[in-house]
């Protein structure tokens, strides 16, 4: 027999756990926090202030504009008199655009091509062409008024001279603007015995179940509230109203960037610089995360920080534009890469049906099962976007 040394290893028996415990006799170790994953934060949806419930089946509200205060021409110009083709102007329409004008109204025009300019004044009007006359140019030697097709004529005024009677009409023509209601529903099924279970994390699965859909609503009014586009209902599909998406889809303009470009410190200026002309007060701007993150390599003197600037990084929350108004970075979870918005929130609110804005019932017995249907009626009032107050980037690039 040969003796074991007090060095040597000797065999031992272990359990093989898959044969030797019995399923489910061993403790298990459950902690009673759940891991729940969820947008918890709708930051948008957040700053908004909504508005006055509505019993109509659809909401609107009317729109009156000035005009952006000049004119476009539609094709080149050489003369010191005669006909100038005008173009919508920005307007929608060129009717809307020459409601800004009447006989005696004074436009300035530069041609940045041979760096001259020209005053001159509306004689008659007769859409799409205005008459007119040069009354003044830079080049003292020259009457002629030298303008390309898609040059801004600005207007100076109505001028008259003395003893003066009245002239044409100059009001604005009013828009009605509309919006369809969109309705959301949650709902939550448990049978009689899952209610009356104990879990663990939770004493309450409905309870628990009730407050995650709650959750989902909340985020899928933020979404709609962003994303959406109109759809009329039929009997086979839901209707729904536009939101920023929809409204600003249409528009176009310096305030709207629809080709593929990268998210860049002198495109977020542009933009609010073009909605800023157009009289709006830009307030936000909203984007993925991760092209918010873009910010922290900008101009640090026009970056506002949070919690604390002297800690080492930073996290963008506010930004100064080179126009002077400060817009807060609103990143929004999960959302799409290529879309941002520039918003005016003063401008902007949810508007819920009469008694619908976000209610939940317990339906009839139906078996042995508890259900509860949880619904939300709402739609979006966004002024100023058919003015140019709102802007938006469709097609960024990572």
């Amino acid at each position: 027999m040969t003796a074991v040394g007090s060095h040597a290893v000797a065999t031992a028996t272990y359990h093989d756990t898959l044969t030797d415990i019995a399923s489910n006799t061993d403790r298990r170790d459950i902690s009673e926090m759940l891991d729940l994953w969820c947008h918890k934060e709708t930051p948008l949806l957040n700053r908004l202030s909504w508005g006055a419930e509505t019993g109509a089946t659809t909401i609107e509200w009317i729109s009156e504009h000035l005009g952006f205060g000049y004119l476009v021409t539609d094709s080149e110009v050489t003369t010191a008199s005669g006909e100038l083709i005008i173009a919508s102007s920005g307007m929608g329409t060129v009717a809307l655009a020459l409601e800004q004008v009447t006989t005696g109204t004074l436009l300035y025009g530069y041609d940045s091509t041979t760096s001259s300019y020209a005053i001159i004044a509306v004689s008659d009007i007769a859409s799409p062409t205005v008459d007119f006359n040069v009354i003044a140019a830079s080049d003292s030697a020259s009457t002629e008024l030298t303008l390309l097709g898609g040059e801004k004529l600005y207007i100076i005024g109505d001028a008259v001279g003395e003893g003066s009677g009245p002239r044409a009409d100059t009001s604005r023509t009013r828009s009605i603007l509309t919006n369809n209601m969109t309705i959301l529903r949650k709902d939550v099924q448990l049978t009689g015995s899952m209610a009356a279970t104990d879990f663990h994390a939770g004493n309450s699965e409905l309870k628990h179940q009730l407050e995650m859909r709650l959750k989902e609503m909340q985020r899928d009014r933020e979404m709609h509230i962003l994303l959406s586009m109109t759809a009329t209902a039929t009997s086979t599909a839901a209707g729904h109203m536009n939101g920023c998406l929809g409204f600003l889809e249409g528009q176009a303009g310096d305030h709207i960037q629809d080709t593929s470009q990268a998210l860049t410190e002198n495109g977020v200026n542009d933009m609010v610089a073009a909605c800023y002309e157009n009289n709006g007060s830009p307030s936000a701007l909203v984007l993925s995360v991760s092209q918010g993150r873009k910010f922290t390599a900008w101009d640090r003197d026009k970056i506002r920080t949070a919690p604390d600037a002297r800690l080492a990084g930073h996290f963008v929350t506010k930004y100064l534009t080179d126009v002077g108004t400060e817009i807060e970075i609103i990143m929004v979870r999960q959302f799409p890469a290529n879309m941002a918005f520039i918003l005016d929130t003063s401008k902007i609110q949810p508007r819920a049906k009469k008694g619908r804005k976000l209610f939940m019932d317990k339906l009839g017995i139906d078996g042995d099962r508890i259900r509860y249907q949880i619904l939300s009626e709402f739609s979006l009032e966004m002024k100023g976007y058919d003015k140019g107050q709102h802007g938006m980037w469709n097609k960024l690039t990572p």
